[in-house]
């Protein structure tokens, strides 16, 4: 490997056809990598690190400067048009996407913290069209201090019910869908309350935890450092939901947000929560023991995976198509930023960024956007 070290003024370093270890040091550097794999670390000042084709990894300490990535393994970078804004409630705090009235196209529900409110905004946005488009927003009222809106069919009718997390009244609410189908107004049944709990709710799922077809609340206690499960006992096409007692199940810490997904191939739903105290930096996995049809969820003992510092967002999704399901880390407070081109594995780097933890092996990978 190529040793590549530049000076504490502005430096363009250029890699070879080799694998080459790049290093800027104070200045504002440029750092080009060749044809293999390469190291690139920016040091201090504003750098651009440019990787070659080979799988580079880019090395940036937070607080070092402003710095630019820029990997030409990648294909094709993405693209967005710029932003269109639309009207919610006051102080929107989650959003979720999903056909409302049944017209197939995915509508906009936004859960607004201050107001007690959730607001949907049916699309109607013309197919091919470079411009969104939705109704006005319908406020459909909760109770205060939201956190969290999920959509699902709870009592199976075919439509998208909406399940929401009331912080500041320690509640969950669950309001059916009444919407007509096709129909530009969206309508739905007066919220009900369908747990109570000790902690503050903080984050929602729907998914089938024993496997009856109907789909169950797992909810997330912030300040108790639990899991809440209500399995859904609705009866199909019934007017008001219901679902059986909370079981609680231990987490680490501070609950954040939850992903739901078989994540051992049994055919289970099983459980991540992150774990969202300043001192954390892991996320708890709960496999799924509940027998298919049971009236009493059962999960084993959470198992924690280390990653970046406070963590907080978290979702599931099979990033190098092994058919296993991994998960996807945001990180609100961390050191250091690795990023690994071509979404190859690099060693514990807490970072604020994208953490990407392989379901098979002891590595936490970080991506950010090329």
């Amino acid at each position: 490997m190529a040793t590549i070290i530049g000076t504490n003024g502005d430096d363009n370093l250029l890699g070879t056809t080799a694998a080459d270890l790049l290093t800027g040091l104070a200045g504002n550097d440029i750092l080009e990598s060749g044809e293999d794999d390469d190291v690139l670390d920016g040091g201090l000042g504003n750098d651009t690190l440019q990787g070659g084709a080979g799988n580079d990894t880019y090395i940036h300490n937070l607080g070092d400067g402003v710095y630019t990535i820029i990997d030409s393994s990648v294909a094709a970078s993405s693209s967005f048009q710029a932003a269109v804004p639309f009207s919610t409630g006051s102080g929107p705090v989650a959003v979720a996407l999903g056909d409302v009235n049944g017209d197939g196209k995915d509508d906009l529900v936004v859960r607004s913290h201050f107001d007690g409110t959730v607001s949907v905004r049916l699309n109607t946005t013309a197919s091919g069209a470079t411009t969104p488009s939705f109704t006005d927003q319908a406020s459909f009222v909760t109770e205060g201090g939201g956190n969290y809106v999920a959509l699902g069919d709870v009592n199976g009718d075919g439509k998208l019910d909406l399940a929401v997390a009331n912080w500041d009244s320690r509640t969950v609410s669950v309001l059916l869908n009444q919407t007509v189908a096709g129909t530009a107004t969206p309508s739905f049944a007066p919220q009900v309350s369908v747990l109570a709990t000790e902690s503050n709710p903080f984050s929602l799922a729907f998914g089938d935890v024993n496997g009856d077809g109907k789909l169950d609340l797992v909810e997330g206690n912030h300040f108790s450092g639990t899991v809440a499960v209500l399995l859904n006992q609705t009866v199909a096409g019934a007017a008001t939901p219901s679902f059986a007692p909370e079981v609680l199940f231990a987490a680490q810490g501070n609950v954040g947000y939850i992903a739901l997904g078989d994540l051992n191939g049994d055919g289970k739903v099983d459980m991540a929560v992150t774990n969202t105290l300043d001192s954390s930096t892991t996320v708890s996995v709960l496999l799924n023991q509940t027998a298919p049809g049971a009236t009493t969820p059962s999960f084993a003992p959470q198992v924690a995976f280390t990653v970046g510092f406070k963590p907080a967002g978290i979702v599931m999704g099979d990033m190098n198509g092994d058919d296993k399901l991994d998960l996807a880390v945001t990180n609100m407070s961390a050191k250091s930023t690795v990023h690994k081109s071509g979404c190859q594995r690099c060693h514990n780097h807490p970072s604020p960024c994208l953490g990407v933890w392989r379901s098979e092996s002891a590595f936490y990978e970080k991506r950010q956007p090329s």
